[in-house]
């Protein structure tokens, strides 16, 4: 009996994959579709969270699920620019990250209460503006982030990380 063996073939998928992914057709794709992947998180948790009595748990669960909030779209980011290293598309990811998937979070809110009268407000040019007001440093650090990574360089790998903490260190400070 003979044994064909299959796996000494390069198939190539994850060379077209990392092709695809440097593309930059593909990265508009990437960048308007990870914060509404967020958003969609950010709504079912916060729907669990309101939906759900977990007692003296609660507080603890909130706190997670917001580090959680918080870190996954920067490993998002920091894997998007690591990966890509496009430093054009890195940086506007960063930047419309926050922005982006608050704007997606707040439609989806608005859909599923069925407050489809209220959806002009969100889509006024205004609101939108202040969206990105409330979140400009955020997204200016996560912009920095997203260059520097794409760097791939131990140096520049530290600083984005010293920036993450340091971002972390301004937002606990909102928290009171």
């Amino acid at each position: 009996m003979k044994l064909n063996v299959y796996s000494e073939k390069d198939s190539g998928v994850l060379d077209k994959l990392g092709e695809n992914i440097k593309n930059p057709k593909y990265s508009i794709f990437v960048i308007l579709i990870t914060p509404l992947i967020f958003a969609l998180a950010w709504n079912l948790f916060s729907y669990i969270l309101h939906s759900t009595s977990f007692g003296d748990f609660g507080f603890l669960l909130t706190i997670m699920l917001m580090f959680i909030a918080l870190i996954s779209p920067v490993m998002v980011l920091a894997c998007y620019a690591y990966f890509t290293e496009n430093k054009l598309s890195s940086a506007i990811m960063g930047l419309l990250l926050f922005p982006l998937a608050f704007f997606y979070a707040e439609v989806i809110t608005k859909m599923v209460n069925f407050q489809f009268q209220l959806l002009v407000h969100t889509f006024n040019l205004s609101h939108m503006y202040s969206l990105f007001e409330d979140f400009w440093n955020f997204s200016l650090i996560h912009a920095l982030i997203g260059i520097l990574v794409t760097f791939r360089k131990p140096f520049y790998l530290a600083i984005a990380l010293i920036l993450l903490i340091l971002q972390f260190v301004v937002f606990v400070s909102y928290l009171d």
